[in-house]
């Protein structure tokens, strides 16, 4: 595989990285220095500390219903927020570069546009790239880490690679863009196709996923929201700022 997917600069994975940072961090996905602490508001701050998830509450009411329990307690509430700024073109690339670091040599060839596009030896313009995210309940279903890539075969309506990556309670399922396999697929310059939502790993049931379109190169913000249950909880402090 080209020298590229090891020696480049990880700005990809930085621009990854930050458009799921609060996700990361709620689901305890491990960086190079351990899972991430969010900062970003939200009423929460979220860390890890010894491999033990630690919740500081930043907002009022909510803090306030806390403080008022005895010892131990449980919880349910839902927090709305926004993502750190990312560029969604570069956050795609990132999810790129682990399919075609993991395709077998034998679909080098078919896939060198998409590498030499990753390099910036090739000029390539996208007006959308979808990207289905979903996220699976459970206790880290996905702890271990899981990447499966999907080969076609004939010259059905679809693109010729997905893959699906999926680590802590979240996957990503995305197609490889510009092989030299999707030229059935190309009319007048426009490639249109047929997408599909695989089936989850963990339970047969389907699981709902949301459309991401990650083909800008201008810096956003994702929104969110995310329900907690958190069916028990001890209080490690409280500060009233006396």
């Amino acid at each position: 595989m080209d020298p590229f997917f090891n020696s480049r600069p990880n700005r990809y994975e930085d621009h990854l990285g930050r458009a799921i940072l609060f996700e990361r961090a709620v689901s305890g996905i491990r960086g190079k220095n351990g899972p991430p602490t969010n900062k970003e508001g939200n009423g929460l701050r979220i860390e890890w500390v010894d491999d033990r998830q630690m919740i500081m509450i930043t907002d009022p009411e909510l803090f306030q219903s806390v403080a008022e329990t005895n010892g131990r307690f449980a919880i349910q509430f839902t927090r709305e927020g926004l993502s750190q700024p990312f560029v969604p073109r570069y956050a795609s690339m990132a999810l790129l570069k682990i399919a075609c670091s993991l395709c077998p040599p034998g679909t080098v060839p078919q896939i060198q546009p998409t590498i030499d596009w990753l390099m910036g030896r090739a000029e390539a313009r996208l007006s959308s790239f979808p990207v289905f995210y979903a996220y699976a309940n459970g206790d880290n279903p996905y702890g271990d880490g899981r990447v499966l890539l999907l080969k076609r075969t004939g010259r059905h309506p679809t693109p010729f690679l997905w893959c699906i990556v999926a680590s802590g309670n979240h996957r990503f399922q995305f197609f490889v863009p510009f092989t030299t396999e999707d030229s059935h697929l190309i009319d007048s310059g426009r490639m249109s196709f047929k997408a599909f939502h695989y089936p989850n790993w963990v339970e047969s049931n389907a699981i709902d996923c949301d459309y991401w379109d990650w083909y800008s190169y201008t810096k956003t913000r994702r929104s969110f929201k995310l329900s907690f249950d958190i069916r028990e909880a001890t209080i490690a402090h409280v500060d009233t700022g006396a």
